[in-house]
This record gives C-alpha cells, structure tokens and sequence, in this order.
C-alpha cells in the first residue's frame, strides 16, 4: 500500500503564562494547550515521524526513488506569536520542523510574529508560507483583489526571509475555481486547504489535504488521528458543510456557525 503523508494543522498554542485572548468560541476551540502540544511533538519523536517541509514534500513526489514513509509535516496558519514563543522552542527540543503560514497584514502587530523571529525561525530550519495579506476569505474577492493579496503577501514574505515563498494555505480555508485557476497562472508551486484527509502523488498540489488538531484532541486521540475511519468521518462533515456554504453562501454560513458554535457537536 502506497504511503500516504498527513499534514497535521495547528494555529496558536497557549500556557498559563501565555493565555490566549480570543475570545470567539469557534476560534478558541483551534487555541491547543501547550502541554497537549508537547506530549503531541514528543509522540512523533518517540514513534519515529521525520517531519519534512512543503517543498521537501514537492521534490520527494517528483523523484520516483525516494519514499514517503514515515514522514510527516506539521503546519501553522495565521502567525500568531505563541508560534514562536511556544511552539517553536518545542520543536527545536525534538529536532522536528514545521511550515508557518503567515498572514502579512498582522505581522509586527499585537499578538503576532514579528519579522525578527520569523528570521531566527527560518534560521532553525522552519519553513514560511502565504497565508494571504489580510485573512479576508478568498471566494468573497473579485480576481483583482485575488491577484493583489497573492502577489503582494508573497513580496513582503520574501522581503523578510530573503528566499522564494512558494506555498500558500487557503485564509479560513476558503477557496474556489477563480482562486486555483490565478494560483496555476503564478509563481506558488502549491496549496493547503483545511480538506481533511492524507496526501499521496495523486493529491492535487492546488488542494493539499491536513488534518487540524484542535484544543478538544486528546493524547489518546493523537495517536489514533491517521485512521481510515476518523479520517473519513471528517471528510463526510467537510462534505456536509461545503454543500451548506454553497446553499446558503459563505457569509451567512461564517454568521450562523459563530452564533451557534457552542450548540455544534463536531467543533470542526
């Protein structure tokens, strides 16, 4: 059986000392304790996962010879400081990377990377991407707004880190035709989505699947994450959800799913 690779999908870790001031239920069901995220780090160590970047992961689909087995990759979105101030010493401790996608529009701002640490993060082997410039959902932009926030998040990325950002995850997830058409005509070579799901040779590379882990995943649960029957679970109220935002549109669905978040038993 061929060897799927999972991208897990993470967005701000929290401590006692470095609490998290969301205070939207949906978005602080995505806050994982910093206790949670270490026992999670230190499972893949113990277990043997070599975590690789998303390029990496390009260039190993591209060569024939090299396998996937037992690779793994870890992502952020958004750019929130406890990424770096919590997440990232964990990961140099177990000798393991991950990929930050950055929102540009929030860097150097309160609760946010600055472009100091994303270059000391860069300088232990950590990977950057696109996470767009303003976090506005793609599919509620006209193509211009789309080109802009594509072209100009890329520039100021590579501005700081001296290197071609290539990579770019979905702001919320989000995308549609217009958004994967302009990102095949530009110069990123590939996409996360929020798709639940592994990722093999056959993965379109505009429609990466992750897996997200969240505040409410247990350590047990951590080690059962990669199962067919979980993995497929999600996928059906992905599927559920998508047909619910074509129905009633992204907007309203955004609206109604934060008014009724502590009523919604997937918490997803």
């Amino acid at each position: 059986m061929t060897y799927k690779i999972p991208i897990l999908l993470y967005h701000d870790i929290e401590s006692v000392d470095c609490p998290n001031e969301k205070s939207n239920l949906a978005s602080k069901e995505t806050v994982v304790d910093v206790s949670n995220f270490e026992s999670q780090i230190r499972y893949l160590s113990e277990n043997n996962y070599e975590t690789i970047s998303i390029n990496e992961y390009f260039r190993y689909i591209k060569n024939e010879q090299k396998s996937l087995e037992g690779k793994i990759i870890i992502s952020f979105d958004d750019g929130h400081y406890s990424n770096y101030k919590l997440a990232f010493p964990i990961l140099v401790k177990y000798g393991l990377k991950a990929t930050f996608f950055i929102t540009t529009n929030w860097l150097n701002q309160q609760y946010h990377l600055t472009s100091d640490q994303i270059k000391e993060m860069i300088g232990n082997g950590m990977e950057i991407g696109s996470h767009g410039l303003t976090h506005n959902f793609f599919p509620d932009m006209n193509s211009h707004e789309i080109k802009f926030e594509l072209s100009e998040s890329k520039k100021i990325l590579e501005s700081i880190t001296k290197q071609p950002i290539h990579y770019i995850a979905f702001p919320g997830g989000h995308y549609n035709r217009t958004v994967l058409r302009m990102l095949e005509m530009s110069d990123y070579r590939g996409a996360c989505s929020c798709l639940q799901g592994l990722n093999s040779k056959k993965t379109n590379p505009w429609l990466l699947k992750r897996i997200e882990i969240r505040k409410s995943v247990s350590a047990d649960q951590f080690k059962h994450i990669f199962n067919p029957l979980s993995i497929a679970f999600y996928q059906m109220v992905d599927s559920l959800k998508s047909l619910t935002r074509r129905t009633i549109g992204l907007n309203t669905y955004s609206n109604i799913r934060s008014r009724l978040y502590k009523y919604y038993i997937f918490k997803r």
